[in-house]
């Protein structure tokens, strides 16, 4: 039994803003411990990123896109290290969203590379077959052995 709606309201925000406050924190604490592994797609974990920004935001807290894309490129796997160095020195900020769009190709490029990779190595391998084949084949009629 309040006297006036704003001690009701006073009394209510006390009681239940520590939940927030917990919160708040669990949620930065969450986005802090943030990293990238190599052995998940890059940018299903990117989307994780994406939403945890969210929800620190959706809490109040604020925080710039060049600061959320920074902190995303902190937290690369080691095998994209090159590339970070890459990004930290361009001139240019970038914002969260063209971050994401630069990683999606630099994915896509390092695919493609691992799949051209992969085909020469099974074309070589063949080449190696095919000459060691031709060399036994030469050497049979006249004596040798293999």
């Amino acid at each position: 039994n309040f006297k006036s709606a704003k001690v009701t309201w006073t009394k209510l925000e006390t009681k239940y803003s520590s939940d927030d406050a917990r919160k708040r924190k669990y949620i930065v604490g969450k986005w802090l411990q943030f990293q990238i592994m190599d052995d998940k797609p890059i940018m299903e974990q990117v989307h994780v990123y994406e939403n945890l920004c969210a929800e620190v935001l959706a809490e109040g807290m604020k925080m710039c896109e060049i600061l959320q894309a920074n902190v995303l490129i902190e937290n690369f796997p080691p095998s994209w290290s090159d590339y970070r160095n890459h990004l930290k020195h361009k001139k240019k900020d970038l914002t969260l969203q063209e971050l994401i769009s630069h990683m999606r190709t630099e994915e896509a490029n390092r695919l493609k590379d691992k799949m051209s990779s992969l085909s020469l190595n099974s074309v070589s391998s063949n080449l190696v077959e095919s000459v060691l084949q031709t060399n036994k084949d030469k050497f049979k009629g006249k004596g040798n052995k293999f």
